[in-house]
């Protein structure tokens, strides 16, 4: 299947319901004239649309409409929410705990001796 063919099946609903520029709709037509899977696509969109109507008539009931409505304003769409506990933050505080440990004693007194000296004296005396 062509891109044009893709873009002219996504078109033919549009066509059906009369939404399209004039331009689109003299477009889509002539490439339905030479494309035997677009001429399918229509046809089997024309007969939906038809069966829709019969079922239905042209419009749908107002009242249905409302209920429809509603309901789909009702159900507004929440994202499972994620259960976050303390268990899933130990290792990003255990990476931190040792981190100094593993870079160092010179790193231990870079990094902390903006914060205080107090600090860089409790970790100096931890790191052999």
């Amino acid at each position: 299947m062509s891109e044009l063919c893709k873009t002219v099946q996504e078109l033919l609903p549009w066509l059906l319901t009369e939404t399209l520029s004039s331009a689109e709709i003299v477009s889509t037509l002539n490439h339905v004239k030479e494309c035997d899977a677009c001429k399918r696509e229509l046809a089997f969109l024309v007969a939906v649309k038809n069966s829709a109507v019969s079922v239905w008539g042209s419009q749908p009931d107002p009242a249905f409409r409302d209920q429809l409505w509603a309901r789909i304003q009702a159900a507004q769409f929440q994202a499972p929410r994620r259960r976050t506990g303390w268990i899933r933050n130990i290792p990003a505080a255990l990476s931190q705990a040792v981190s100094p440990f593993l870079l160092g004693r010179d790193a231990v007194r870079f990094a902390f001796r903006s914060l205080s000296a107090g600090f860089t004296k409790i970790f100096a005396a931890l790191i052999p």
